[in-house]
């Protein structure tokens, strides 16, 4: 018994008619062609994976051709071929055999395809055969179901794909057409990748600023939001019409398909080097938001290495060691501006590597064909790499790339505009010593805005006379012990003596002599409780509870207490607007009550002791938070976080911190070209090719900065607090530390300023234990003489020190342990080896170990020693020049206000801004803080 077709031809289509005699029989693949069978296969494999790539957003972000209307397109021409082969091969009149009707029927098949994109497909002739070729049954019936499906889907996904090409090529000339109005007048230009609520609250921000900057009609700026479906443009109730409705009259405003690489090359030549470009790389996928910044780079560096080239002809010989640029590159790169927003904090490390990726694959060819001789090709590909390296690295570390962390950009804002040491008692470092004070960060949730807040509260704590303790309480608290520790060891295996300040002891009052000992302490514990619950009443109430730690053995158990003695800063962030405000007002009102209760310390006014830090997402539910701490009471609960402030335009375009970081750069080039005879200023192209050599440079760099008002605060010259700058306070700062006359002199290359801010290079050279000796002693002498002559300011760079030490482990560095030799054989491992004329290597990036990851102010001045180094100039450099750093007495700020331009390469005409003298060295200088002048030292100008 079996399955009986019918096929009836007297309609416009055929239909297969089906009925099943023996249902055990309905799938029959006896009778079935193996090629048909294969073939039909991929047929259906091209309909999931169409179907795939429009439901799945990682797939579009693994394949980007699956996104295009194309590569659908693509996908049904492929299937469509596949079904339609069996078909030409046992059609009537053809052959019938597998191999010689192959060579028949594949022409027939292209045929056919073409057909089907056009309605043209011949149904009513393939059905006998589809039932020829699968036998009786089900799969006969399936056949041709798909086959229908190709028939209908190929003329639609025509029509698409020639409308997608015609939207690219006009958006393509529409971004053209716009660039080069806008260069005219040296307009801004605004790449958005994607739309999403990030982008948006960006762009409407930044549209605010236009319409409020006056003048609307000379500063309208071009907002291009690339890589988009038509589907999102087309959205007229979403965003883009909500983009629409706000660059009404102040900007315009592109839609395109185009992907972010691709539009460099769709920008007016007079665009590269008369407007501010900036890409805004933040949507909501950070793996997608590298992987596009990424490629970006490789076009912005392809472009200006095909220049370059051109303008030596093409011969590679002419690169050299230190090539020079041409004026046209440093135009372009100064206007280049990248935002990434990531969140895998080893990103850096890929970053780090862009300069030395493989250069485009058309410059190699062109290179190649250029450079022919009897050599093997790979050889001569080899060279031309070689050759090609110094030029990439130059014209990569031009443009300035910014890794954004979302986590780590809303707490470091929320710790400089409401510091820990508000809840401090004011002091004085230059009035004698400070006295003691307890400092207990808790940190409510330790979820990713938990973690980052626990980690910038260990070095932003570093201060002197202050005992800091951070307790973190979380429902998971064993769990997140292990990431942490896995993350960040040294932090979490941190201990201080109780009663000890985790900095500078010497700074703080005496104890009593025969007063007690306390045991060491962690200084990073996590409490396991709900902090929605009861659970956290024992620990606010005062009382002992026991804690999670790490230690050396593992994970172990402490007690900690909010003591009398206690000041209490709260950071609440356990993931829901509403639950968080609820916790944080019940968590204030017990904590105040013990204040009044004399349970707890209340500190000196205008100080606020206890402070609840609460993380608000919505912009509505921050401004109500704010509303409440502004009242008539005065009231210590402050929101931060939300989405408005961190995507803003003052907190990611105006980046002041960002000119700050690199205005500390240029200050540290600056003090060595002093240190090496030459004073001379810097200018904005050379300290950004030093800033962008090393991710981490740049984080340590913002780091140093945003600690400068707690500084303040340690001289009894502010509440640590976020204000302007005045010249005013830049002079009592000096007056106080005593440097004013040594900052003239550095600038003249007095050798005692040199000394003082730039460091010394203690003789002899040489690795043996003789010459360490000597240059310990030499160091050792210098330093003590520099400590007689400017006490505070030695003070103030020891703390520097101190910060930056917390700071390294708080990301993860560890020291080199062993003394020299470990050292020796730390450098040995991973190849490098010393520059004739310039400090040791003393740190790794790739292990993240550094030998000056040390606490004590004389074992530090003596492994700087060990290397033929200063490092604490850096430290004493940075503690001298933060204010007029932040006053950007260096070097231009990257940007104003929309409307005109900018400073990056060109004013407002579009002219290019002077650059003055640069600093000699370059990328072999290291950086603020501890490199000296080690080859391209990143860990080195983490301070």
């Amino acid at each position: 018994m079996d399955t009986t077709h019918l096929i009836d031809k007297t309609g416009a289509g055929s239909v297969i008619h089906s009925s099943t005699v023996a249902e055990e029989h309905f799938v029959d693949l006896s009778h079935t062609d193996p090629l048909a069978a294969f073939c039909f296969a991929v047929g259906v494999l091209s309909i999931v994976l169409i179907a795939a790539s429009i439901g799945s957003a990682r797939l579009k972000s693994r394949f980007k051709w699956l996104g295009t209307m194309g590569g659908k397109f693509a996908l049904i021409l492929v299937g469509a071929f596949f079904l339609l082969l069996p078909i030409a091969i046992h059609l009537p009149g053809s052959h019938g055999d597998l191999w010689p009707g192959l060579a028949q029927a594949v022409p027939a098949t292209f045929y056919f395809t073409v057909n089907i994109t056009g309605v043209a497909g011949e149904l009513e002739e393939w059905t006998p055969v589809i039932h020829q070729v699968m036998g009786d049954g089900l799969l006969s019936l399936l056949y041709y179901q798909v086959l229908c499906f190709y028939t209908v889907a190929a003329p639609v996904m025509l029509a698409l794909t020639a409308v997608d090409i015609f939207a690219n090529g006009f958006t393509g000339l529409l971004l053209y057409v716009e660039s080069a109005k806008k260069s005219v007048l040296g307009r801004d230009i605004y790449v958005f990748y994607d739309l999403n609520d990030n982008t948006v609250t960006l762009a409407k921000d930044l549209l605010d600023h236009v319409q409020k900057g006056g003048r609307r009609s000379r500063s309208m700026p071009l907002l291009v939001f690339c890589d988009l479906s038509s589907a999102a443009v087309a959205d007229g109730n979403g965003m883009a019409q909500q983009v629409r409705e706000e660059a009404y009259g102040c900007a315009t405003v592109v839609f395109t398909p185009l992907g972010l690489e691709s539009v460099p090359g769709h920008l007016a030549r007079w665009t590269q080097t008369r407007c501010n470009v900036y890409y805004l790389v933040i949507s909501d996928d950070t793996d997608d938001n590298v992987r596009a910044t990424i490629a970006l780079c490789d076009t912005l560096t392809s472009q200006m290495v095909s220049w370059e080239m051109g303008a030596r002809a093409w011969d590679v010989e002419r690169v050299g060691s230190r090539p020079s640029l041409t004026d046209r590159t440093r135009r372009y790169a100064g206007n280049i501006h990248v935002w990434c927003v990531h969140g895998n904090p080893d990103d850096d490390l890929i970053f780090d590597s862009l300069p030395h990726r493989r250069p485009d694959e058309e410059i190699l060819a062109r290179l190649l064909r250029r450079r022919r001789g009897h050599d093997p090709k790979e050889e001569r590909r080899r060279r031309i790499v070689d050759g090609l390296s110094p030029l990439m690295v130059r014209v990569r570390n031009l443009v300035e790339v910014r890794l954004l962390s979302e986590e780590r950009q809303v707490v470091w804002d929320s710790l400089v505009s409401h510091p820990l040491t508000e809840v401090l008692d004011p002091v004085d470092v230059s009035a004698g010593p400070v006295p003691r004070q307890r400092l207990v960060v808790l940190v409510l949730g330790v979820g990713s805005f938990g973690a980052e807040a626990v980690r910038a509260a260990f070095w932003f704590g570093r201060l002197p006379g202050v005992e800091l303790r951070i307790v973190g309480v979380d429902l998971e608290a064993e769990r997140r012990l292990g990431e942490l520790a896995a993350m960040w060891p040294d932090l979490m295996a941190e201990r201080v003596p109780e009663g000890e300040p985790s900095c500078l002891a010497d700074l703080a009052e005496p104890v009593a002599e025969d007063g007690p000992t306390g045991d060491p302490l962690p200084t990073v514990c996590l409490v396991q409780a709900d902090a929605r619950t009861e659970d956290l009443s024992p620990l606010l109430a005062g009382k002992e509870v026991e804690a999670l730690c790490w230690g050396p053995d593992g994970a172990g158990t402490c007690p900690v207490s909010i003591g009398r003695g206690s000041r209490v800063y709260t950071v609440t962030c356990l993931g829901d607007d509403e639950v968080d405000l609820d916790v944080s007002l019940r968590l204030h009102r017990t904590l105040s009550e013990r204040v009044l209760d004399g349970t707890l310390d209340e500190a000196t006014a205008p100080q606020c002791n206890p402070l609840v830090s609460v993380l608000v997402r919505s912009e509505e539910v921050l401004e109500s938070v704010r509303n409440i701490s502004g009242g008539e009471e005065r009231f210590g609960l402050v929101p931060f976080g939300s989405t408005e402030d961190a995507f803003s335009y003052d907190s990611i375009l105006a980046a002041p911190w960002e000119d700050a970081s690199v205005n500390l750069q240029a200050a540290y080039d600056a003090a060595q070209a002093a240190a090496a005879g030459k004073p001379t200023e810097v200018g904005r192209g050379r300290a950004m090719e030093d800033y962008n050599a090393y991710e981490v440079r740049k984080l340590s760099n913002r780091a140093a900065t945003r600690f400068t008002f707690y500084r303040l605060w340690c001289l009894g010259l502010g509440d640590g607090a976020q204000h302007d700058v005045s010249g005013e306070l830049q002079g009592r700062w000096l007056a106080k530390l005593g440097v004013a006359p040594v900052l003239e002199r550095l600038a003249a290359g007095d050798a005692g300023a040199v000394a003082a801010l730039a460091g010394v290079r203690p003789g002899p050279a040489g690795t043996g234990a003789e010459e360490r000796a000597a240059r310990r002693r030499a160091l050792a002498d210098g330093d003590a003489r520099l400590r007689s002559e400017h006490p505070l300011l030695c003070a103030m760079g020891d703390l520097e020190h101190a910060r930056w030490c917390a700071f390294l482990r708080a990301n993860g560095w560890r020291p080199v342990e062993g003394g020299f030799d470990g050292l020796e054989r730390t450098m040995a491992f991973v190849g490098r080896s010393p520059r004739p004329g310039e400090p040791l290597p003393h740190e790794s990036m790739r292990l993240m170990r550094h030998y000056y990851l040390v606490d004590d102010p004389a074992d530090y001045r003596d492994r700087g020693a060990d290397c033929m180094d200063d490092p604490a100039a850096c430290d004493r450099m940075v503690a001298a020049e933060c204010l007029r750093i932040l006053n950007r007495g260096y070097v231009a700020p990257k940007v104003g206000l929309p409307g005109g331009g900018g400073t990056g390469g060109g004013t407002g005409g579009g002219a290019p801004t002077q650059e003055r003298p640069a600093a000699p060295g370059g990328e072999g200088d290291g950086g603020p803080g501890k490199a000296g002048s080690d080859g391209g030292s990143a860990a080195g100008t983490q301070s």
